[in-house]
C-alpha cells in the first residue's frame, strides 16, 4: 500500500515540474557576450586624480552589466561605476568583466604618477674634457643644472660662430683658428648661466718618419729545386718608403726577381739580399737552403673515393675547369692536372654545391659547425674566406693543415694568405694556383658612364699618371661635385673602406702583425679621416656596405668603396646594375696615397680573402685519410701552376691584363689593376680581427660624419684591438 502511494506522488510531482517549464521561445532573448570595450581611459593619471571609465558589452543586445576590479587597490581604486582614483605611484591593471560571463573582459594599464614638484634651479655648471678643438672637429660640453631634480633644459650660444659653433646639445665644432666663449643658459631662469672657453687650433699633423732604419724579410727559409717562393720585405719604421731592390748571392743556386720571387735552380745555400732604395746602407740578408726535389711517395689508392669540393651553387663554374663557363686562363692546365690526380690517386674530384640551407654568411658558418660537431661533414674541401678563420676554428669545422702543408705544400702559399689563414699557430687554408693573377682585393669602383657624362677625366688615368694623391683625390671629388644635380653625390658607402684603404696606400698597416703594433693613430690615419670629413660635408650617398648602398646602385653616386669580387656578381653589383640590358660599365681606381709619396711607393692592403679549407668532422672510408685528400687536392693545384708557367706564351702582365679586362670597362682601370703585383700588397688584418667586422666602422663614422675628435675616438679602440692582436698573432 505504501509503495503504491509513493509512486503516485512521484508521478504527480513530475507532472507539476514539467508543466511549469518556461516556454522554449523565451531563450531567444538571451544573447551571449562576446567582448567588452572600455572608453574614457588615459594611460597616466596623478595621485588623487579621478578618471571615469565606461564599459560596453558586445553585442549591444547582450546584458550590459560589468564588474570592475583593480589589480592593486594600493595604487588605484575603481568603483562599481568605473570611476578610477589614483592612490600611489605605480602601474595598475583595471579590468571590466561581463557580469553574464566573467571570462569575457577587457583590461587596461594605468600609470599613477606622483605630482610633479617644481624645483627652482639655483645654478648651472658647464663642463668638458678638452679646451681645444681642431678645425672641422668637435667636442661635446655638458651642462648640469643644480640642484638635483631641477629641469635640465638649457640653451647654448657661441660668442663667435665664425670661430666655433655650438649645437643645441652642446657639441662645439671648430670653424677657424681663435678662441670663443660658449655660454649655457637655464631655460627656467635665464639669469643663471655658465661659460666655457674653447680654443680652435689648426690640425697638427705629426711628421712621418722618412728615414728607413731596418728591413725585415718574411718568407720560407727552405726550398726544393725547381720551385719558387715569394719573399716579402718590410721597411721599418712604419710609414717609411717601402721600395727595395733584391739580389741573390749565387744566381746559380737561386735567382730573385725585382718583386721578391725566388726560384731555386740547384742544391746549396744562398742568401737573398734586400736593400732600401732610399738608403743603400739599410740592407738585410735572408738565408735559404735549397734541397733536392724529394722522391715522390707512392700514390695511395683511394679506391675511387670522390673528393668533394663544395662551392656556392651559382659559382661552381669558378672551380670546376670542365664546366663551359669556367673562364680562368689556367683552364687547360687545370684540366690536365685534375685528370692526372684522378688517375694517380684513383679518386674522383667533384665540385658540389652548398645546400640551400647554407647561404653565404652566418647561416653557412652555423651549418658547417653543426655538421662537424656531429661528425657529419658533407664535403672534404670547401670554399670559404679567411674572414671566418676564427669562428670556424672555434666551431670545430675546419682542419689545421700545417703538418700537411709542410709535407706537400712546397711553401707555395703567398705570405699574405698564409698570415691571414694562420690562427694561434695553426694553418687553415690550402694552396691554390700560384701563377700570375690580379692581386687587388679592394679599392674604389665607379660608374664609367656617369664619369663620361660629366666630362670628367678618368680617376684611374689620374692614378696612372701619378696624380692620385690625397690632394689629387680631393680636387677630383670637389670638381665632380660641382657638376652634380640635386640628390647626386660623388662618394657613397662606408667611410671605413676609404679610410683603411688610404692609410694602407701609404704603406702603413693599421694592424701590424710583424711589429705586434696597432697604428690607428698614425698621421696618415688622421689625414685620411680629415679629408673624408671635409668631403662628407660636400655630400655623401648611402652610408652602407656594398649591396645596401642604394645611391650607388641606383646611379645617383659616382663612386663606392668595395671589393673586386663584387663586380658583375649577382648578389652585389650585377651587369644590370645601371643598364637593364646587362651593359653596366665599371671602373676601378686604387685608394689615394699621401702627398709625400710617389705612385711607385703606394701599396694596397690584402687580407687573404677567398680560400679553400679542409673540413673537420668528415668520416672517411677505410683506405682514405685526411692527409691523402689534402695531398691529392694540393698536387692538383701545384701542378696547375707548373703547367701554366711552362707554357711558352706565359706572361704575368698578359694574364693579369686579361683578368682585369673581364672585370672593368675603362682601359685606364685595367692598367691600374695590373699595376699591383704581389710585392705591392701588404697584409693588414684590421678588417677581420674581430668577429663583427663592422666594429670599427661606427667609430670611423663618428669622426667622418659627426666630426668627433680623432684621438679621443681611437683611444677607445686601441686597447680592444691591441688585446686582439696579442691573442691572434703573438
Amino acid at each position: 500500500m505504501k509503495k503504491w502511494i509513493t509512486l503516485t506522488l512521484v508521478f504527480i510531482l513530475a507532472f507539476v515540474f514539467v508543466g511549469c517549464k518556461p516556454d522554449v521561445d523565451d531563450d531567444d532573448d538571451l544573447v551571449n557576450a562576446t567582448a567588452v570595450t572600455i572608453s574614457g581611459a588615459k594611460a597616466e593619471i596623478e595621485i588623487a586624480e579621478e578618471m571615469q571609465l565606461t564599459a560596453a558589452v558586445v553585442p549591444s543586445t547582450a546584458v550590459q552589466t560589468v564588474n570592475w576590479s583593480t589589480s592593486d587597490a594600493a595604487i588605484s581604486t575603481v568603483d562599481a561605476t568605473g570611476k578610477v582614483v589614483g592612490v600611489a605611484a605605480g602601474t595598475v591593471e583595471i579590468k571590466a568583466a561581463a557580469a553574464s560571463n566573467s571570462k569575457i573582459f577587457k583590461s587596461i594599464n594605468v600609470t599613477v604618477n606622483a605630482p610633479v614638484v617644481v624645483i627652482d634651479p639655483t645654478s648651472v655648471e658647464l663642463t668638458g674634457t678638452k679646451t681645444e678643438v681642431t678645425m672641422g672637429s668637435n667636442i661635446t660640453l655638458v651642462a648640469t643644472v643644480l640642484p638635483e631634480g631641477a629641469s635640465q633644459e638649457v640653451t647654448f650660444a657661441s660668442s663667435d660662430e665664425a670661430i666655433a659653433t655650438v649645437s643645441s646639445i652642446g657639441r662645439v665644432t671648430g670653424v677657424a683658428i681663435g678662441t670663443v666663449t660658449i655660454t649655457a643658459t637655464v631655460v627656467a631662469n635665464n639669469t643663471l648661466t655658465d661659460t666655457y672657453e674653447v680654443t680652435v687650433i689648426e690640425e697638427v699633423i705629426i711628421p712621418v718618419d722618412t728615414d728607413p732604419e731596418e728591413i725585415v724579410i718574411q718568407g720560407e727559409d727552405q726550398m726544393q729545386v725547381d720551385t719558387s717562393i715569394l719573399l716579402v720585405a718590410s721597411v721599418l719604421p712604419t710609414g717609411v718608403n717601402q721600395n727595395v731592390t733584391w739580389s741573390s748571392s749565387n744566381a746559380a743556386i737561386a735567382t730573385v726577381t725585382a718583386g721578391g720571387e725566388v726560384t731555386a735552380l740547384a742544391e746549396g745555400t744562398v742568401y737573398i739580399i734586400v736593400t732600401s732604395t732610399v738608403d743603400t746602407n739599410i740592407t738585410m740578408m735572408h738565408k735559404i737552403v735549397v734541397k733536392p726535389a724529394p722522391i715522390v711517395e707512392p700514390y695511395p689508392n683511394l679506391g675511387g673515393y670522390q673528393i668533394k669540393i663544395m662551392a656556392a651553387g651559382h659559382a661552381m663554374f669558378e672551380h670546376d675547369p670542365f664546366l663551359e663557363l669556367y673562364t680562368g686562363l689556367d683552364k687547360t692546365a687545370k684540366q690536365t692536372a685534375w685528370l692526372e690526380v684522378e688517375t694517380n690517386f684513383n679518386c674522383d674530384l667533384a665540385v658540389v654545391a652548398y645546400p640551400d640551407v647554407a647561404p653565404w654568411g652566418p647561416s653557412r658558418i652555423s651549418w658547417l659547425n653543426e655538421k662537424a660537431a656531429l661528425n657529419a661533414a658533407e664535403t672534404d674541401i670547401f670554399v670559404s674566406t679567411t674572414d671566418w678563420v676564427k669562428v670556424l676554428v672555434d666551431g670545430g669545422s675546419v682542419a689545421d693543415v700545417l703538418e700537411y702543408y709542410t709535407l706537400y705544400g712546397q711553401n707555395q702559399m703567398s705570405a699574405v694568405m698564409r698570415a691571414a689563414a694562420t690562427y694561434k699557430g695553426g694553418l687553415y687554408a690550402l694552396p691554390t694556383v700560384a701563377a700570375a693573377g690580379l692581386q687587388v682585393d679592394s679599392g674604389i669602383f665607379y660608374n664609367v658612364a656617369f664619369v663620361e657624362r660629366l666630362g670628367l677625366e678618368s680617376p684611374a688615368k689620374l692614378f696612372n699618371e701619378g696624380g692620385w694623391t690625397y690632394t689629387g683625390f680631393t680636387n677630383w671629388v670637389t670638381e665632380a661635385d660641382a657638376l652634380l644635380a640635386e640628390g647626386q653625390t660623388v662618394l657613397s658607402g662606408r667611410p671605413f673602406y676609404y679610410w683603411q684603404g688610404m692609410v694602407n696606400a701609404g704603406g702603413v698597416k693599421l694592424a701590424d702583425t710583424l711589429t705586434q703594433s696597432m697604428n690607428l693613430k698614425h698621421p696618415y690615419g688622421v689625414s685620411a679621416a680629415t679629408i673624408l670629413r671635409n668631403l662628407y660635408n660636400l655630400g655623401w650617398g648611402t652610408n652602407a656596405w656594398d649591396a645596401a648602398a642604394t645611391s650607388f646602385n641606383e646611379g645617383n653616386s659616382i663612386m663606392q668603396g668595395g671589393n673586386l669580387w663584387f663586380v658583375r656578381t649577382d648578389n652585389r653589383w650585377p651587369s644590370t646594375l645601371w643598364d637593364a640590358g646587362g651593359n653596366s660599365r665599371f671602373g676601378y681606381v686604387p685608394f689615394p696615397y699621401p702627398d709625400a709619396l710617389t705612385k711607385d711607393n703606394t701599396r694596397i692592403g690584402g687580407v687573404g680573402g677567398a680560400c679553400y679549407m679542409q673540413a673537420a668532422g668528415r668520416v672517411y672510408p677505410v683506405g682514405v685519410t685526411a692527409k691523402d685528400v689534402y695531398r691529392a687536392f694540393t698536387e692538383m693545384m701545384l701542378n696547375t701552376t707548373k703547367y701554366v708557367k711552362a707554357d711558352p706564351t706565359y706572361s704575368e702582365d698578359g694574364i693579369m691584363t686579361t683578368a682585369a679586362e673581364s672585370k672593368v670597362d675603362d682601359p685606364e682601370s685595367v692598367i691600374a689593376l695590373v699595376y699591383f703585383k704581389r710585392d705591392k700588397v701588404i697584409f693588414d688584418p684590421l678588417w677581420t680581427m674581430l668577429t663583427d667586422a663592422t666594429y670599427i666602422g661606427p667609430a670611423i663614422d663618428q669622426i667622418v660624419t659627426l666630426g668627433s675628435d680623432y684621438n679621443e675616438i681611437m683611444d677607445a679602440q686601441m686597447s680592444v684591438y691591441q688585446a686582439r692582436m696579442v691573442e691572434l698573432y703573438s
